[in-house]
């Protein structure tokens, strides 16, 4: 007689408008995400008979990033997301890809409240910000005030590093950016930041 081993429960996961398919460990996404583990409960959403979740809103290439995450446990980027802006002032417009696909992913962790994969990228922007010294450019932090909440960790890495960076009192004034460059809810966020640092002699004059 052959025994033959229970087969791991999988999940079906379409992205994107053009519902491109991913097909998932059932057990290890529920795990790691409160919004899969909702949605597959049983007397749940549909979703847990259909054992089909739909998110038209993620872009593909951004769940593939969460895919490969499950997977492998490390943060693979991809091809960075098309690009809509007409000027990018950035000088290193390799990291500012970076950062889109970063805040777009991070968005998505948000989405599916998976705090692991949150964490991975938040790190995995340190790293990056460390290696290459740099924080992205001012199109970079609007995408993320419009995708990520103002309380994650995310962003603020970025407010510390911005405060950091271009409104210490060590800088001189022409090195910061223009505060028109930046959303309003963001630059609140680095006078908090400096007002705990006591470095807000800049606001003077």
């Amino acid at each position: 007689m052959v025994v033959h081993a229970n087969k791991p429960a999988l999940l079906t996961v379409l992205a994107g408008p053009d519902q491109s398919k991913f097909i998932v460990h059932k057990t290890l996404i529920c795990k790691r995400s409160d919004f899969f583990q909702a949605a597959c409960a049983r007397g749940g959403w549909k979703e847990a008979i259909e054992k089909i979740v739909r998110l038209p809103e993620i872009d593909e290439d951004i769940f593939r990033i969460y895919d490969r995450f499950i997977c492998h446990g490390v943060i693979r980027l991809l091809s960075p997301l098309p690009s809509t802006r007409k000027h990018d002032p950035s000088p290193s417009r390799n990291a500012d890809q970076f950062f889109d696909l970063v805040v777009h992913a991070y968005a998505l962790a948000e989405v599916i409240q998976d705090a692991t994969f949150c964490n991975a990228l938040a790190d995995e922007t340190q790293a990056i910000m460390t290696q290459h010294s740099t924080i992205g450019s001012a199109c970079t932090i609007e995408t993320l005030c419009e995708k990520v909440s103002l309380s994650s960790k995310l962003t603020m890495l970025f407010v510390h590093k911005w405060a950091g960076l271009y409104f210490s009192k060590t800088h001189e004034s022409t090195h910061r950016p223009a505060g028109k460059e930046l959303p309003v809810e963001f630059v609140v966020r680095i006078v908090r930041v400096l007002v705990a640092r006591d470095e807000w002699q800049w606001l003077e004059g």
